[in-house]
């Protein structure tokens, strides 16, 4: 999914970033890429305070990990990258098992 920037301020070493769109697939500690494919981490979310206004488009603030300079925020590059393994313990996992095996054929 694609969000556009609508504002984005320094706090300290980090940036808060207003997105136009609920960010529904956007979470704290997912990470998301800039236009240029560089990588950030979300840190927090909070509803724009305009959100509670009904002919208001919704938005949303997220605090990013470091300076964020882009025009748009990207999250479907993130998905197809696997983030099934992230949260779900899966690739730790698979991880073991694989050392598992290998130990076995040195037997």
């Amino acid at each position: 999914m694609r969000y556009k920037v609508l504002d984005t301020h320094p706090v300290g070493s980090n940036t808060a970033v207003t997105i136009r769109g609920d960010g529904a697939d956007i979470t704290p500690g997912c990470e998301i890429t800039d236009e240029d494919n560089i990588h950030f981490k979300v840190l927090e979310i909070a509803k724009d305070p305009l959100n509670f206004i009904d002919h208001v488009e919704p938005t949303r603030i997220l605090t990013i990990q470091g300076a964020f300079y882009s025009r748009r925020v990207v999250t479907d590059a993130i998905e197809s990258r696997g983030s099934f393994f992230s949260g779900t313990g899966a690739f730790s996992a698979l991880m073991k098992h694989l050392s598992e095996t290998d130990s076995d054929k040195e037997d």
